[in-house]
């Protein structure tokens, strides 16, 4: 068993075959500099990833800005801020104790608190919506 999985992270870590195309070997594609020698990253490299990401994130706000709200506005479509239910300890007990409570326990919550069923289960699914993730 060792045998097969030394194989499998041989093949996946360094396998020419797998990862460069036929013809190529890590030989050729390493960087090197004018007297042969293997060239080693330095921390300038790395100016380039913070560059891409400052475009990506440029570009996502243009695309946001320019081109995304105005179709969204185009198609009608509505910036939705779902509103905190109104304070109620009853349902705030039941809520804690189950997110979907049952037919007959909203039935029970509604006698209780003397709001109908529908306003009940109302109140349940604006406090599912109300603790949610924006």
């Amino acid at each position: 068993m060792s045998f097969v999985m030394d194989n499998v992270v041989q093949l996946l870590t360094m396998d020419e075959r797998f990862w460069l195309s036929p013809g190529m070997t890590w030989e050729r594609v390493r960087d090197r500099g004018p007297n042969g020698d293997v060239l080693k990253p330095v921390p300038r490299d790395f100016i380039w990833v913070l560059v891409l990401a400052g475009f990506f994130i440029l570009g996502r706000k243009f695309f946001e800005r320019f081109i995304a709200y105005p179709l969204g506005r185009h198609f009608c479509v509505k910036n939705k801020v779902h509103r905190r239910p109104a304070d109620n300890d009853v349902l705030e007990e039941a809520f804690s104790k189950g997110r979907r409570p049952s037919e007959t326990v909203v039935l029970g919550l509604a006698k209780s608190v003397d709001w109908t069923e529908r306003a009940v289960q109302r109140w349940f699914r604006q406090r599912r919506l109300a603790g949610m993730p924006s």
